[in-house]
């Protein structure tokens, strides 16, 4: 069984030690080295998939970034500097709990929550007094109850909802409330997710200054959007390619140019901040990538330079996908243009922010504190640095780096391969056969370093299932029976001494039940799953594992509720291309001369067809019809989906509509039985109306106006002189009604704006052509 503490015990123990001045013991105090004078504030900003070689303090010669390559010179650049993982999950845990991979509770590149036993840096820090906030991807686990960063010791979050992080989400969560972002509903990106982050990071600086704060700055930028891509075949879409737009590069690359200088620019604007505050002094800012480069959608690691010299990208343990750029900037305590060789891994960031706050570590921890080398003073580190990292088969692939020493095997029985990074930082030669000695010592590293796991859990991503397990969700009393399914992987490689269902009835723990293994065996696990039969009543049920390593259960903080009452219909979208958000194609037409063509997926647990599926329609306000849909031929299976369709000739004016079904057990419930706007049919002209403009805080405006119909819009900002200086939408399509978008306040080229009063211009194309122009003024400050 694991000796490793839980998280109530951990922090528990960290709050006596702080409590009775141990600080003193576990960091003895060393004469050569001038301790601050305040706890500073630490803020750490964290890239992803930025390459060792994409800063120009780091070698780069066409992306320009100026304020880290100031940042750098200013303070201290890392050139051994490693991330946690070779992929973004298990990296970021690291990170946050100060365990390299051998000890993690994530240790593949999936949303994995983290355990009880896991103490993070800001559970660390808030312990020592700390107000400590995160901004931006999080990326371990917690989607589905968006308070729960609260546990991990966030006192304030703004991070994203959806998985992948969005340049351009629809919706972030800000502490435990979920918000719409206007700008960006309907597909339209009117909003930039970076600019919103940094001007959320920016007002986090301005409300705590009076410190000490932590604030973890989590951009998404450079990854890139596989979603974006499928739309319009821009995997990294940046507002705007400038300062590279004229640059003979394919325009994958200038866009990927044009995304790091931009997050150049918000890094220069949260350190002008602090200098304007007054508190750059009494700040510690680090900055980091999560992992190495990742080619695809059209660009290539190659292009750029991305990796350096370095053997590699995301993915591979060899040097170019887990050695990144790394800065630590402390005016008056980090010495200036300093550079430091010595090997330094993400686990060793909360011990270091534990000794400058003036506390302790959490128990468990892999890391040492590196203040010595940020003072400029030589300290003895780690024996050895070591990763492990797991692809689609689920082999383990493990790295040590001893001394000048790097190790590496792709399976935990393959041959070692050998290189002398001191002489040989590409990886091109492989020295084992010459080095057996040294391959002993790296091998019996490997071995140590690597810390059984318990069993993992996850739902099994068949349809009806990919999201809780069980199916169907309710059904009749006595007569339904339920298919509770579950993965399960040890990474390990060793079988769960159990897989079990344990059922709660009404509150009260009512069966519990071994799951039946199967032989389906994906990436995710083996398939372990039952079949119950539940009389009436209302259910929880949990999934549990365990095996001599320790039990793991799912859901992992909360049990998914299911009521036996009799299955009523459901209604969804189709999911086809054109009708995935609101079943109507097209959305706007000519009067009497456009076929609208609706289609609705109509669904029972039961496997009854409906009694009906209806279309109801409203005009300028008015119920004008109800008519009836049929089945398509595509589909004739109720319990996994029947597609219903209609076509109606509408004369003009704007239209809402409603999907309803029914069958002997109720109205059907789901996403498209509610009543939904948006239909316009009429002559296509939009007119613009009642455009006005108000400054933000941080230097930006809120753009509002109204749409008379739908239309493409383009919004530009332009100085007062009628210069544009940046483009907040061009050729969105945007809905009837009233719009609301948001300009941050930075140019196109990714500079700040300075004070003053600039010009919005707002223009729409309707669906006949014409073009519909309306400007306003704008005055900012900062």
């Amino acid at each position: 069984m694991s000796d490793r503490l839980t998280r109530r015990e951990a922090l528990g123990r960290l709050g006596s030690l702080a409590a009775s001045g141990a600080a003193a013991l576990a960091f003895p105090s060393r004469e050569s080295r001038a301790a601050p004078a305040l706890r500073p504030n630490i803020i750490y900003i964290l890239a992803d998939d930025l390459g060792y070689g994409d800063l120009g303090c780091y070698g780069q010669t066409q992306i320009r970034t100026p304020n880290l390559d100031a940042m750098a010179a200013g303070g201290m650049r890392f050139t051994s500097g490693y991330a946690g993982a070779m992929v973004c999950a298990p990296s970021r845990c690291s990170l946050m709990t100060g365990r390299h991979t051998g000890h993690t509770r994530v240790r593949r590149n999936e949303n994995l929550p983290l355990g009880p036993d896991d103490v993070t840096v800001a559970d660390v820090l808030k312990g020592a007094g700390y107000l400590t906030g995160l901004v931006g991807k999080w990326h371990l686990g917690g989607a589905s109850l968006p308070g729960q960063l609260a546990s991990y010791g966030f006192d304030r979050f703004l991070w994203y909802v959806q998985s992948g992080c969005p340049y351009y989400p629809a919706s972030m969560c800000r502490n435990a409330r979920e918000f719409l972002i206007p700008g960006n509903q309907g597909g339209a990106r009117g909003c930039y997710a970076p600019d919103f982050l940094t001007q959320e990071a920016l007002r986090f600086i301005d409300e705590h200054a009076a410190g000490p704060f932590f604030l973890f700055v989590a951009y998404p930028e450079p990854h890139l959007s596989s979603v974006a891509y499928a739309q319009d075949g821009n995997a990294r879409p940046v507002p705007t390619d400038a300062p590279y737009t004229n640059r003979p590069w394919p325009q994958q690359e200038r866009n990927y140019a044009a995304m790091v200088t931009r997050m150049d620019a918000h890094v220069g604007l949260l350190l002008g901040r602090l200098a304007k505050l007054g508190i750059h002094g009494n700040t510690l800012v680090l900055f980091a990538s999560d992992n190495g480069p990742s080619s695809g959608y059209g660009h290539a690691v190659e292009f750029f330079g991305s990796a350096g010299l370095l053997r590699g990208g995301k993915r591979d343990l060899y040097e170019g996908g887990i050695r990144v750029p790394m800065i630590a900037y402390w005016p008056g305590h980090v010495p200036a243009g300093a550079i430091s060789d010595e090997p330094t891994g993400f686990w060793d960031f909360l011990p270091t922010a534990a000794e400058l706050a003036g506390t302790t570590p959490s128990p468990g921890t892999d890391g040492v504190s590196i203040a010595p080398t940020l003072f400029g003073q030589s300290q003895t580190l780690h024996d050895y640095l070591y990763w492990e990292g797991y692809g689609a088969t689920n082999e383990r692939t493990q790295a040590v780096r001893m001394g000048n020493w790097k190790g590496l095997r792709s399976t935990p029985t393959s041959d070692l391969e050998l290189y002398d990074l001191n002489a040989d930082i590409g990886e091109t030669t492989d020295l084992a056969g010459q080095f057996p000695e040294v391959v002993a010592q790296i091998g019996g590293a490997m071995l140590a370093a690597h810390g059984s796991t318990a069993p993992r859990l996850s739902w099994s991503y068949r349809i009806g299932m990919h999201e809780d397990g069980v199916e169907p969700d309710v059904g009749l009393p006595n007569d339904t029976s339920f298919h509770f399914e579950v993965r399960v992987l040890d990474l390990d490689g060793e079988e769960p001494d159990y897989v079990r269902l344990v059922l709660y009835r009404d509150g009260v723990e009512w069966s519990t039940r071994d799951l039946t293994r199967s032989d389906s065996v994906t990436r995710r696990g083996r398939r372990y799953s039952c079949v119950r039969k539940l009389p009436p009543g209302n259910y929880s049920y949990l999934f549990v594992a365990a095996d001599s390593d320790g039990m793991a259960q799912l859901p992992a903080w909360s049990r998914k509720i299911g009521p036996i009452l009799p299955s009523h219909p459901f209604l969804a979208w189709t999911e086809e291309p054109g009708y995935e958000e609101d079943g109507v194609e097209p959305h706007t037409g000519h009067a009497d001369g456009t076929p609208f063509r609706f289609r609705v997926k109509y669904r029972a647990h039961d496997g009854d067809y409906p009694d009906y599926v209806r279309l109801r329609l409203w005009r300028n306000g008015a119920h004008y019809r109800t008519c009836g849909m049929k089945p398509s031929p595509q589909t004739i299976d109720p319990a996994e989906g029947v597609l219903y369709f209609v076509t109606r000739l509408l004369p003009a004016g704007a239209y809402e509509y409603q999907f309803q079904s029914a069958d002997q057990h109720g109205k059907a419930l789901g996403p498209a039985s509610v009543r939904t706007a948006g239909l316009t049919v009429g002559s296509g002209s939009a007119a613009i109306t009642a455009l006005m403009a108000q400054p933000t805080h941080g230097g930006g405006a809120q753009i509002t106006f109204a749409l008379s119909a739908p239309a493409d819009v383009s919004v530009e900002v332009a100085n007062i002189a009628g210069r544009p200086i940046a483009t907040v939408t061009r050729g969105t399509r945007l809905r009837k009604g009233v719009q609301t978008l948001l300009w941050h306040g930075m140019s196109d080229a990714g500079l700040p704006a300075p004070n003053g009063t600039y010009v919005v211009r707002v223009a729409a194309r309707g669906a006949d052509g014409a073009l519909s122009r309306s400007l306003t003024t704008c005055s900012i400050r900062r």
